[in-house]
């Protein structure tokens, strides 16, 4: 059910029904469970969680983005200088958003990241594929 209500109290609340949303609201949705959230929340989920159509060149300029901040964490070594990964983590946070949209598994990355040792590792490679392996089999089965 999409549209709008206004509870007794006069506040007024959203049916989350629009793709695009929180994953696991859609899925309850599907289920015919009712979400109801605020509907000034509801936009901004909605403009927070919309994810452009995959391109060719969004891609490869997401992976061009996740293999150069990893080549460079790589390079730093494993302490890094002081702020240097974080910066490099923002900026790989915030460009992916930009290219493939906002998806869960970027806050983990991100996460995984900040700990000193592990940001040797390729994990903006390896999220950006995951990322990009997920909205093409959701393009499928839509």
């Amino acid at each position: 059910m999409k549209g709008r209500e206004v509870s007794a109290a006069g506040t007024e609340t959203a049916l989350i029904g629009h793709a695009g949303v929180l994953c696991p609201v859609r899925e309850s949705l599907a289920r015919g469970e009712g979400a109801r959230i605020p509907a000034r929340v509801a936009r901004w989920a909605a403009r927070c969680m919309w994810s452009p159509p995959l391109r060719p060149w969004r891609i490869a300029a997401a992976f061009a983005v996740a293999v150069g901040v990893d080549a460079m964490q790589l390079l730093l070594g494993p302490l890094g200088w002081v702020g240097a990964d974080e910066v490099l983590d923002l900026v790989a946070m915030v460009l992916t958003i930009w290219l493939l949209g906002f998806h869960l598994l970027l806050l983990p990355t991100f996460v995984i990241e900040v700990l000193p040792v592990v940001d040797v590792l390729p994990t903006w490679t390896g999220c950006v594929g995951l990322v990009v392996a997920h909205r093409r089999r959701q393009a499928r089965t839509k």
